[in-house]
C-alpha cells in the first residue's frame, strides 16, 4: 500500500471513531432523531459534488465504450429507498438514541461489530458463503460484546436498553451495507451512499414532523457539534473510505473499522473522561481479535 492509502485509512478511522463522542455531546442538548436528521442533511449535501463527479467519470467510461449514459432503473431506486430507510431513520436513529443511554466507549465497540453482521446478511441475502470459521469469528465478537456491556455488573452510564438499541443499529447498518451493494454495482458506491442518505433522511423528516419532534430547534446553540457530525463524521468518513477503496480495495478499507474499535474507546476516555473497567478491555480484545481474523481471511 502507498502512503496515501495509509493516510486515508487513518483519516477514515478518526472520522468514524468520533461518531459516538459527537453523538454523546449532542445527546444532552438535541433530540436524538433530530441530531440524526441534521447530520445526514449536511452529510448528504456535502456528498452531492462527489456523487456528481463519480457519475461524470462513469459516463465518460461508458461513452468511450459507445454505451449510453447511466440512468437509474426502477429497481435501483427501490433498492436505494429501502437501504436509506434501513440506514438513516432505523439504523442510525437507533444508534443515536442508544448513545444517549450508554457510554460512548461501549457504543463505539458495539457499532464496530457491524461488519460481522454484514457477513451474516451477505450469507442469507447475497448468497455469500458463511464458513464455519466465520461463525466462530461472529461468536467471538458476540462474546466480546457481552463483556463490553457486562449486563451482570453494568458500569455507570451504561444501560441494557441503550446497549440493545446500539446493537440493533449496528445490525441494521450491516444490513444496509449488504443491500447498498446491489445498487452500488450499477450506480456507483458514492452515488448510492449519497442517494440513500438523502432519501432516508426525507423519511426521517416526515417522522419528526408527524411526531411533533424538533427539527431545527436549538441548532444555533449546538452548531459546532452539528457541523462536525455532518461534515467530518458523515461526509469525511465516507469520503476517505471511498478514496481507500478507489486506491486499494474494499478489504483494505475494512482496516479503518478495525482501527475504530481500538481508537474510539481511547478517545472517549480522553475527551469525555469515561472509565474503562477490566471487562471493557476483555470485550475490546475479543471484538478486535474477531475483526482481525475476519479481515485477514477476507484479504487472503
Amino acid at each position: 500500500m502507498t502512503k496515501k492509502v495509509y493516510l486515508y485509512i487513518i483519516l477514515t478511522a478518526l472520522c468514524f471513531g468520533t461518531l459516538e463522542i459527537s453523538g454523546k455531546i449532542a445527546g444532552s442538548n438535541l433530540d436524538p432523531f433530530q441530531f440524526t436528521f441534521l447530520r445526514f442533511l449536511i452529510g448528504s449535501a456535502c456528498m452531492i459534488p462527489l456523487a456528481a463527479g463519480e457519475q461524470r467519470e462513469r459516463n465518460g467510461e461508458l461513452a468511450a465504450k459507445g454505451e449510453p449514459a447511466y440512468r437509474p432503473s426502477v429497481k435501483d431506486m427501490i433498492t436505494v429507498i429501502i437501504a436509506g430507510i434501513i440506514c438513516v431513520p432505523l439504523g442510525m436513529g437507533s444508534i443515536q438514541l442508544g448513545i444517549t443511554m450508554t457510554n460512548a466507549s461501549t457504543a463505539s465497540v458495539i457499532v464496530g461489530t457491524n461488519g460481522m453482521f454484514s457477513m451474516v446478511f451477505a450469507h442469507f441475502i447475497g448468497g455469500e458463503k458463511m464458513s464455519r470459521t466465520k461463525w466462530l469469528y461472529l461468536l467471538l465478537a458476540l462474546l466480546g460484546l457481552t463483556f463490553m456491556i457486562c449486563p451482570w455488573d453494568l458500569q455507570p452510564g451504561n444501560t441494557i436498553g441503550g446497549s440493545l438499541l446500539v446493537l440493533l443499529g449496528a445490525m441494521l447498518f450491516g444490513l444496509y451495507t449488504v443491500i447498498g451493494k446491489f445498487a452500488g454495482r450499477t450506480m456507483g458506491s458514492i452515488t448510492q451512499a449519497c442517494s440513500s442518505m438523502f432519501l432516508g433522511n426525507i423519511v426521517l423528516l416526515v417522522f419528526l414532523l408527524a411526531a411533533g419532534r424538533p427539527v431545527f430547534a436549538d441548532v444555533p446553540a449546538n452548531i459546532g457539534v452539528v457541523l462536525y457530525a455532518g461534515v467530518v463524521v458523515t461526509c469525511g468518513g465516507y469520503l476517505f473510505m471511498f478514496l481507500t477503496i478507489k486506491h486499494a480495495n474494499v478489504q483494505t478499507s475494512a482496516i479503518s473499522f478495525f482501527l475504530k474499535i481500538a481508537i474510539a474507546p481511547l478517545l472517549s476516555v480522553i475527551i469525555l473522561g469515561e472509565h474503562l473497567a477490566l471487562n471493557s478491555y476483555i470485550g475490546i480484545a475479543c471484538v478486535l481479535a474477531a475483526s482481525f481474523l475476519n479481515l485477514r481471511e477476507n484479504r487472503s
